[in-house]
């Protein structure tokens, strides 16, 4: 069994195709277990990653989890200078702070306020390609949608959109596990200071004639608090927040997709009426999660189900794997769509993290995404529709599972 665990490589293109055989291994024999070689600890059960979250201990500790991963010249680099200024990468008091404001500004109304321009614009993309009979569906419509939505929450010109889009693409490595290699790292650096140049304009213009955008509402919170935000704090949370508005609801849809072809009962059980799609959620959102893991440091030795994790390792709370274990949800390899939903008190997934650093974008997920499958299942004839596996491209993250490419084909004059 060691010799089993030790073969598992968690970056190898066949465990990113499909990590859960690979997440089972690990849970049902070694859940908190040691990457030698890579320097972490990963956590595969729900109970150990639904604790970490909540425990001290185990700190975001940026600074050490970057030397960790790149070496002590991670300090020096333009990408580190923004990472450790973001929410997510902050402990407290410095998340507490943070978080208040955000909160504050980054209301469910706000987000529900973004439902009729998701209405809007999925309809408008799913229509350009309807009468084709072909789609690439991560460039056409999953990448479209979120990047408009996200876009239209931070007040951002229309025209600036895809520029912006372009450099969040880029953006994802300030908190990716794997070590960059030069060149990742050198446009990690150049597209960190882009954007950071780009949003101190983008938030000087909104100083100067505030909107009913989310950019306008931080600025304001952020006056009213006793203990304000500096400036770099400021601009690196809105590359942040447009990475986590867009990269997470894209990957997810293509993983839903996909899903749902590879589950077709429960694909003719969601087309026999769309509008199921707002009570699944919780499946769809714990079955394949595009968020599969977040990085923690442990300040002190911490011990876990026997194991003791010494003081300055990596500690990889592991989503995908939690979402899927057996003692929380029952046969949970199966997708059942009309899986009832847990009681209040218990979460449905762990896939947005919990306590604390619950994520605050919960509520734009939770508004927009539904509206984006609903509307491609209405648009299309999907029980026709086929996914070309051979030209789909997988991204090669484990962190962030998706599809770069995924094209679909289904008969033109079959559309509803």
């Amino acid at each position: 069994m060691t010799e089993m665990l030790d073969d598992i490589n968690l970056f190898s293109p066949e465990v990113i195709e499909d990590p859960y055989p690979a997440y089972r291994v690990l849970r049902e024999n070694d859940p908190v277990h040691y990457f030698d070689g890579l320097n972490l600890w990963i956590l595969t059960r729900f109970e150990d990653v639904h604790n970490a979250f909540r425990d001290d201990r185990l700190s975001i500790d940026y600074e050490t989890y970057q030397v960790n991963r790149m070496g002590p010249g991670a300090l020096d680099q333009p990408y580190y200078r923004v990472g450790k200024e973001m929410l997510v990468c902050k402990d407290p008091p410095d998340h507490t702070r943070l978080r208040r404001i955000f909160r504050k500004a980054l209301t469910p109304e706000i987000a529900k306020s973004l439902a009729p321009i998701a209405e809007e614009v999925a309809t408008r993309c799913a229509d350009e390609f309807a009468d084709r009979g072909h789609a690439e569906l991560m460039l056409e419509y999953a990448a479209q949608v979120p990047v408009t939505v996200t876009s239209q929450l931070l007040g951002v010109p229309r025209s600036d959109h895809e520029k912006i889009a372009d450099l969040i693409r880029d953006f994802a490595p300030t908190m990716t596990p794997p070590p960059m290699p030069p060149e990742q790292l050198a446009r990690t650096n150049e597209v960190c200071e882009a954007l950071m140049e780009y949003f101190g304009r983008h938030v000087e213009r909104k100083r100067e004639d505030p909107g009913d955008d989310l950019t306008s509402a931080l600025i304001r919170a952020n006056a009213e608090d006793e203990e304000s935000l500096h400036s770099e704090e400021l601009l690196a949370n809105m590359p942040f927040l447009y990475f986590a508005g867009q990269d997470t609801q894209t990957n997810l849809l293509g993983n839903v997709i996909v899903a749902l072809d590879r589950n077709r009962d429960q694909l003719a059980w969601l087309l026999e009426d769309p509008s199921r799609v707002d009570d699944c959620m919780h499946e769809l959102l714990r079955y394949d999660t595009s968020g599969q893991v977040i990085g923690r440091t442990a300040k002190e030795d911490v011990e876990i189900a026997g194991k003791t994790i010494p003081a300055g390792h990596t500690v990889m709370l592991c989503m995908g794997a939690a979402n899927r274990d057996p003692a929380h949800f029952e046969d949970p390899e199966k997708l059942d769509l009309q899986r009832p939903a847990r009681p209040a008190s218990e979460l449905n997934y762990i896939s947005f993290g919990a306590g604390r650093h619950r994520c605050l974008g919960i509520y734009v997920a939770q508004t927009n995404f539904p509206i984006t499958l609903r509307i491609l299942l209405e648009r299309l004839p999907f029980e026709s529709v086929q996914i070309d596996y051979e030209d789909a491209e997988r991204c090669m993250d484990l962190q962030q599972r998706g599809y770069d490419r995924l094209p679909i084909e289904w008969s033109a004059n079959g559309r509803r």
